[in-house]
């Protein structure tokens, strides 16, 4: 029950990231969780099958298939071609440490961020106010200034 209960609530922290507007958090999160749960899997089903050293440790009923059986085999042997393919595969794998590779900016976002930059440089620093509906009579402002400079 341990297991599970350590499987469940990480799995549910990655599942609030599924919600994210970032693509990346998105797939990640979808990695984490279908990794976590064959996990999860591969431990209820393979563990118990692998061969025991001592007999001081007493067998779980929760085992679907019996140690040394074909279905045990047959598990294992799925096991290690799946182990085997990834191991065949890692070589292809590239990390890509820029985070800007991550965004995915609308064409919209694009065509603004172009704006800024030819109209303020790169440079340039923004402080954005905002409006609110707030009854204190404040005028409706934030507390915030709008401004936008050169950046030093």
């Amino acid at each position: 029950h341990s297991l599970l209960l350590a499987a469940t609530t990480t799995i549910s922290v990655f599942v609030v990231l599924l919600f994210s507007q970032v693509p990346a958090h998105r797939q990640m999160a979808t990695l984490a969780i279908f990794g976590l749960a064959l996990a999860l899997i591969l431990a209820w089903r393979l563990i118990p099958l692998l061969p025991r050293r001592t007999r001081a440790v007493e067998r779980k009923a929760f085992s679907l298939v019996r140690p040394g059986g074909r279905a045990a085999v047959l598990i294992i042997t799925v096991w290690l071609l799946l182990l085997a393919g990834g191991m065949a595969g890692w070589s292809r794998l590239h990390y890509n440490g820029d985070l800007k590779s991550l965004d995915a900016p609308t064409r919209q976002v694009k065509e603004d961020e172009k704006v800024f930059l030819a109209t303020w440089g790169k440079d340039a620093v923004l402080i954005v106010g905002a409006v609110t509906d707030d009854p204190t009579g404040s005028g409706g402002r934030a507390g915030f200034s709008s401004h936008l400079g050169q950046g030093g």
